[in-house]
């Protein structure tokens, strides 16, 4: 798709029967590559599914973000707070030794667990 201002985006729309009801939690950064030093930023959406096409804000609440490195070794651990609407904007430094690689982020909320690379 794409923006009136010219901003792409692609998307994937798919799902599993059993997840139809599912919570999502959509974790994206403000660029694809970083160096060790940059500053990271982190916006967070949930959706909560009652039916394969209607969905609503998930509610309000804390989670749990730590960052991985690609050895598996956690970097940092913030507790963020997502407001229903507005979900959540969070940033963290990379450490200047920042190894190169894919990291992955583990968010946590309530009882729930969500990964993005």
């Amino acid at each position: 798709g794409q923006d009136t201002k010219g901003g792409v985006f692609v998307s994937e729309n798919f799902f599993y029967d059993s997840e139809i009801y599912n919570t999502k939690l959509y974790a994206f950064t403000d660029r694809p590559l970083y160096r060790p030093g940059d500053l990271v930023s982190v916006k967070m959406l949930g959706r909560e599914f009652k039916s394969s096409s209607q969905s609503v804000p998930i509610k309000a609440s804390q989670a749990s973000l730590e960052v991985i490195d690609p050895n598996g070794t956690v970097l940092i651990k913030q507790t963020v707070n997502i407001n229903a609407k507005q979900g959540a904007d969070t940033s963290f430094v990379l450490p200047v030794n920042a190894q190169a690689g894919g990291y992955d982020m583990r968010i946590q909320i309530e009882q729930d667990l969500y990964n993005a690379s």
